[in-house]
Order: structure tokens, then C-alpha cells, then sequence
């Protein structure tokens, strides 16, 4: 399609599935992974919506979606991952190239989240995997937190990504150390149990976060009701005293707060997708 008037010249910097050999990321880059992944999405959305299809038409689906969206990650070429033990620590990188990256690690995540999501809603499915899901997307999220000084010019990136991922991956584990608050006894494999004050503290860190977005910017209105939420969480368990479960019912603007799908009210929000528009 580009037009050069060599198309065998430039056909020779492009590795055998049409990535360029250079490790450049480009427009075009970006474009072919955004239609990747939209039909990932698309798929996903389509299980979410058909309520006549059986349960186990659903459990062969979402395997299937999960499966295929782990092996679109996994082929992708190494320029288009980030440093694993130091994911923004990269000289090689600009802030803008650091951002697009931090964006396809979250929406490997995502798409494994939204998967649980149905198979817990739709299945009543074991949370513990959406629990592990939650600990990747959060721990990233942090690690971005930590260092959003290099995002400093592209906070409508930066704050999209803590709308989108950052505000529902804390929720599911704030919610899951209520639990453990509540009954310390229950259970839960030793394996999945939260570390108390390690999580508190990356909560609080994330809460802090929240409070410095602007009400000019379209994520504030998610990022409040998740501010909210959060909060809400962390004084239950901070100042442990003796409430109902009616007595955590989150207010009207916020919707109810279930603690068998503690999330639901999440469902309820327009989440606003900005993110990848900002790469034109």
C-alpha cells in the first residue's frame, strides 16, 4: 500500500510476519495491533451479551479467546515488550514508545480479566484466577505509578491507563482483603491470601495517585467513583468496628456494593476509551 517505487526493497526490512526488522514503532504499528486486538475484544463482548448461549458453549469460548490472546502476546516481536524486571527503564525508549508498550502489556491483561469476569458472572466460576489476573494488572500499574514523571507529557495516556485498568485491578483486591479481614479463618488457599500491610500500602499509593487527577480530564468521573470505592474499603479495614454488611452499601452515585460481585457496580460505568486514539 505505501507508495515507493522499490516495494522488494522495502519488503526486505520486514520479518516473515510483516514486523519491521528495525524495531521502530510507527503509526502502522499501532493501527495492525489496535485490529488485532479489537476483534480479540469483539469476541469476548459477543459472550458477554448472548444470554441463550449454554454454559458450556461459554466455557469452550472463553478457553478458546483465552488461548488465542495469549498466543497474540506471546508472538509478538521482542521492540514491542517491555524489560520484564524493568519495564520503564529503558534508554532506548522515548516516554511515547514506553507508553505504547505499557499499553499492549494492559490489554494482555485486560482480556484475560474480562474473560473471568463472565465466567465468574455467567458461570460462577472460582475468583481466584481473576485474583491472580488483578495482582499482574496492579502490580504493573504501580510500577507505572512509580514512575510516571516519564509520562509527564502524555497524562491523558497515563491517566487512561489508571481509569481502565489501574481503578478495577485495585477493586478486585481491596475487596478480596476485606474478606480475609472479615474471616481470617476461611478457606482460601494459603497461596492466594493477601499480604496485609504490603497491600495496604500499594492501595494507599494507588488512592494517592487518584487524588492528583484533574476534574478537566475525562477520566476523572471513573477515577472519583473509584476513588471512592477504594477508600471506603481501606477505612472498613483500618478501623475495624463492629458494621452490618447493609452498612457498606455504597451511596447512590456510586450503585450497590455486593460483596458476592463486588464489582457489579463497576459494570454499570461507561468507561472512557481515549487510549489509543492519543497514538495518531
Amino acid at each position: 500500500m505505501a507508495d515507493v517505487q522499490d516495494p522488494e526493497r522495502v519488503a526486505v526490512g520486514l520479518d516473515e510476519n510483516g514486523w519491521n526488522r528495525r524495531g521502530a514503532i510507527h503509526l502502522s504499528t499501532f493501527q495492525r495491533l489496535f485490529v488485532s486486538l479489537a476483534l480479540i475484544t469483539e469476541d469476548i463482548v459477543e459472550i458477554s451479551m448472548d444470554i441463550a448461549m449454554p454454559p458450556d458453549e461459554i466455557a469452550r469460548r472463553a478457553a478458546e479467546i483465552t488461548e488465542r490472546a495469549i498466543e497474540h502476546f506471546e508472538n509478538l516481536p521482542d521492540f514491542l515488550r517491555l524489560h520484564k524486571d524493568r519495564p520503564f527503564q529503558d534508554p532506548k525508549r522515548s516516554p511515547i514508545e514506553l507508553l505504547f508498550l505499557a499499553y499492549i502489556e494492559m490489554d494482555a491483561h485486560y482480556h484475560q480479566y474480562l474473560l473471568q469476569r463472565i465466567l465468574i458472572k455467567r458461570l460462577g466460576a472460582d475468583s481466584a484466577k481473576l485474583l491472580e489476573i488483578a495482582k499482574s494488572m496492579f502490580k504493573f500499574v504501580l510500577q507505572m505509578v512509580n514512575n510516571k514523571h516519564i509520562f509527564r507529557d502524555f497524562q491523558l495516556g497515563f491517566m487512561s491507563l489508571l481509569n481502565q485498568n489501574g481503578v478495577i485491578s485495585a477493586a478486585v483486591i481491596a475487596v478480596e482483603l476485606l474478606r480475609q479481614e472479615q474471616n481470617p479463618c476461611g478457606l482460601m488457599d494459603p497461596a492466594h491470601r493477601l499480604p496485609r500491610s504490603q497491600t495496604i500500602q500499594d492501595l494507599s499509593v494507588f488512592v494517592a495517585c487518584l487524588e492528583t487527577i484533574p476534574p478537566n480530564s475525562s477520566a476523572y468521573i471513573s477515577c472519583k467513583r473509584g476513588l471512592r470505592f477504594l477508600k471506603k474499603i481501606l477505612d472498613t479495614i483500618l478501623n475495624p468496628v463492629q458494621i452490618n454488611e447493609s452498612e457498606l452499601t455504597m451511596d447512590t452515585t456510586l450503585g450497590g456494593f455486593d460483596l458476592n460481585d463486588p464489582l457489579c457496580w463497576f459494570d454499570t460505568i461507561e468507561l472512557e476509551q481515549e487510549s489509543w486514539p492519543i497514538f495518531n
